[in-house]
């Protein structure tokens, strides 16, 4: 994050000097692990001051290094525009998703996170040019919300908020539950 990162030496300033530090770790795990080891990088487009046509630079650098396996791109949304952007009555306007799908992927897989909700949700993203997705909240709610979904493409998970008891049931410990307790709206008060 430009907005974050106040480093004045070879890991701040420019985009190449903010980034370095995912590439030197990229290249240090395929050293000691190898090509067969499946290698992933999460990046989010959109807040803590990220910006979201870096991102899809240092995307592009990924994908060309040729040395991971998926991009997982957190949109926190990912039915939205993004933040900042005038959209209302704009045609040529795109979805953060659209932003990501409209990239050359090569040989890596794409994951997306980010409200992906319901089995609806998911044929969307998957529909979108997605290759697998990743499931948060809807998965803390109904652990086996892949295998709900796959017997029912039209699931609808457990509605928020939900009680303590319910996230009890669902596997999830005290200690989770207390954190959850931070997104407003998860847990029932």
């Amino acid at each position: 994050s430009p907005s974050i990162n106040k480093r004045d030496d070879d890991y701040g300033g420019s985009l190449e000097n903010r980034s370095r530090i995912i590439f030197e770790i990229i290249n240090g795990i395929r050293e000691e692990c190898g090509d067969s080891f499946l290698l992933g990088v999460r990046l989010s487009p959109e807040r803590f001051g990220m910006d979201l046509k870096e991102i899809k630079t240092v995307c592009k650098q990924l994908i060309n290094t040729q040395k991971i396996d998926f991009l997982d791109i957190s949109l926190w949304d990912s039915f939205k525009y993004p933040a900042g952007e005038k959209n209302a009555g704009n045609t040529n306007a795109k979805t953060l998703l659209e932003h990501f799908t409209e990239i050359d992927f090569k040989n890596v897989l794409l994951t997306v996170a980010g409200n992906i909700r319901s089995g609806e949700d998911v044929r969307k993203i998957i529909n979108a040019g997605v290759d697998f997705v990743a499931i948060g909240r809807a998965a803390i709610v109904n652990h086996n919300f892949p295998s709900l979904v796959i017997n029912n493409p039209d699931f609808i998970p457990t509605s928020l908020p939900v009680s303590k008891d319910h996230l009890r049931k669902e596997g999830v410990s005290e200690k989770f539950i207390n954190y959850l307790g931070f997104f407003k709206g998860f847990v029932e008060e």
